[in-house]
């Protein structure tokens, strides 16, 4: 008789956010719902922003409505929520830099990060990876 199959045990889970977009703010909710459920089952989590997904940081874009139909909530009140879940925000320094974006321009709490800190999450076996 074989032993059962070791079963993994995750320390976290790393988000890529690059074509989530405002522009249909009824897919955006669906990405911080997510690490929210992520960060309930005691996984570290850890959000990295790139491209025009930054915007979603940006503080002028807080009042924007985001999700389906009645349950639409604005995109501050998702951040905040995740945050307070325990989800860590990083902006991409690069897309910032594209954009012409400055830092002092994101939600409290922003931090920046790239892609070399993604990437040794994907390649960390302790680590799951989505992409958004």
């Amino acid at each position: 008789m074989s032993a059962a199959p070791a079963t993994q045990h995750y320390a976290g889970t790393a988000f890529l956010v690059w074509s989530t977009d405002l522009a249909q703010p009824e897919r955006c909710a669906t990405l911080f719902m997510t690490a929210q459920a992520c960060c309930a089952m005691d996984l570290q989590v850890e959000m990295y922003f790139t491209g025009p997904a930054v915007r979603l940081l940006m503080r002028d874009a807080q009042a924007q409505r985001i999700g389906y139909g009645d349950e639409a909530q604005t995109l501050a009140h998702r951040l905040r929520e995740t945050q307070r879940a325990g989800a860590k925000l990083l902006a991409c320094s690069q897309a910032l830099h594209h954009l012409r974006v400055e830092p002092n321009a994101l939600v409290e709490g922003c931090a920046t990060g790239g892609v070399v800190q993604f990437a040794a999450r994907c390649a960390d076996p302790a680590w799951n990876t989505l992409v958004f």
